[in-house]
C-alpha cells in the first residue's frame, strides 16, 4: 500500500501546470516564448509584424502568422 502511495505522490509532483494559450482570431500575428525545458507559450494579440518582434527583441520567443485570424483577407 505504500509503495501506491508513494507512486502517487510522484506522479502529482511530476505534472507540469497546464498554460492557457491564447489563439485570439482577432489579431494577425502570434508570439511563441520558450520556458527551460519543452514548454512553451504562444499569445496571439498583436496587429503587426513589428509589433510582435519589438516585444520577442531580446527574449526566446518567435512570430508567426496567427492560423486561427479571421480577419479581412
Amino acid at each position: 500500500m505504500l509503495a501506491y502511495i508513494a507512486l502517487a505522490g510522484a506522479t502529482i509532483l511530476a505534472v507540469d501546470p497546464a498554460t492557457a494559450q491564447r489563439h485570439d482570431p482577432r489579431f494577425p500575428y502570434c508570439i511563441e516564448r520558450f520556458r527551460s525545458g519543452r514548454s512553451s507559450y504562444v499569445d496571439c494579440r498583436f496587429t503587426s509584424l513589428g509589433q510582435c518582434r519589438m516585444t520577442a527583441s531580446g527574449l526566446r520567443a518567435r512570430c508567426f502568422r496567427n492560423p486561427f485570424f479571421r480577419g479581412s483577407r
